[in-house]
């Protein structure tokens, strides 16, 4: 079950991607799918944090870890594919795009996580979902390229 509910969120990811668009407009369409996926398939979103949790809830087996990091990888490599072409376009500063893609997701899943700690989401004093939007936000304007200005290394 899990891995066909896994090919279907990957081509849905995919078919977000709209190569008319610019690439910050592509990612904000894959941040969208994303949190509305997760934030109304919570039990579905829990299996993935049980392998980043395997030190409290004990080992998975590895067929099911192996299963869960393709996934990511296969949903990561779509949006490090809008990166490269929004880099490669001259829209975003030159960077890593397996990298970036990384780190973006890593932000996205920490907001949603938010979601099963009340007290995290009471001291934002925000709703989660313009936290996540700002989340994504912050990303793109650190992605942005400037004219005259040579990315840090």
């Amino acid at each position: 079950m899990l891995a066909q509910n896994a090919d279907v969120f990957v081509e849905r990811m995919r078919r977000v991607v709209d190569p008319k668009l610019s690439a910050a407009d592509q990612i904000r369409r894959l941040g969208r799918f994303y949190f509305d996926h997760y934030t109304t398939q919570l039990e579905y979103f829990r299996i993935f944090w049980a392998i980043e949790n395997q030190r409290l809830i004990g080992q998975l087996p590895p067929d099911q870890v192996a299963l869960i990091t393709d996934v990511w990888k296969r949903a990561l490599g779509v949006l490090a594919g809008v990166i490269e072409r929004g880099v490669a376009s001259g829209e975003f500063a030159p960077c890593d795009p397996w990298l970036a893609a990384n780190i973006v997701w890593v932000g996205a899943n920490a907001v949603i996580q938010t979601l099963e700690v009340p007290a995290r989401r009471d001291l934002w004093e925000r709703d989660v979902a313009r936290v996540y939007a700002e989340t994504l936000e912050l990303f793109l304007r650190g992605l942005m390229a400037r004219a005259g200005t040579n990315p840090p290394r």
